[in-house]
């Protein structure tokens, strides 16, 4: 009787003891991050400038020109020359390292601004009127395709004849547009046409 139960009694430890075992090995388990639970460290980014504030700092040291007649407001780089045409457009220009004298103009920047009135036209009229023209001269490489810039909207093209030619044709308040002709040229790689570019992005209409 005493060997039996005896061994009821060894029975009985070592279910606890596997009992115990498997206890142990659930709580394991359930204590260890499944995939599901883990969390993706992270990643800190260092904060940047903002677009605005770049461009505030990039057009820091250039120089404001602004038009009554013609209601606008542009900013340009010191060494860019700022004047007005025999017909009356306001010319942004410098001379690249290549240009002579008395001959086309085929390196530098040269980009016209003027005001115009509607005079009862639509400006996509005025438009055509100006396709027209251009092929007279030359043939339109880039057609007539709408546009917005800094919010104004209008209508650009391009030709070519003595040159290449962007004209960008802007709805401007006062009753009128906003006409721009850019001759930009660049065989030397000095970086005007991205200029030009940034000078538009700072072009405002200004009764002032």
């Amino acid at each position: 009787m005493k060997k039996v139960s005896g061994f009821f009694i060894l029975l009985l430890l070592g279910a606890l003891g596997a009992a115990g075992y498997f206890a142990w090995q659930n709580y394991q388990l359930r204590s260890k991050p499944q995939p599901s639970q883990l969390q993706p460290k992270e990643v800190q980014l260092q904060p940047t400038p903002t677009a605005q504030t770049a461009q505030v700092d990039e057009f820091s040291d250039w120089l404001d020109f602004g038009s009554r007649t013609d209601l606008f407001t542009i900013k340009h780089p010191k060494n860019v020359s700022v004047g007005q045409t025999p017909d009356n457009y306001i010319q942004v220009s410098v001379w690249g390292p290549t240009q002579e004298k008395d001959t086309e103009f085929y390196d530098g920047i040269n980009l016209l601004f003027k005001f115009n009135p509607l005079n009862g036209q639509t400006l996509e009229a005025v438009v055509d009127n100006s396709v027209q023209e251009s092929q007279v001269v030359g043939e339109i490489i880039t057609a007539k395709t709408p546009m917005s810039l800094n919010n104004y909207d209008g209508f650009t093209y391009t030709s070519q004849g003595l040159g290449v030619f962007r004209y960008i044709f802007l709805e401007w308040p006062g009753q009128g547009y906003m006409e721009i002709i850019d001759g930009t040229n660049d065989p030397t790689g000095q970086g005007y046409k991205e200029i030009v570019e940034k000078i538009l992005l700072t072009l405002e209409y200004s009764a002032v």
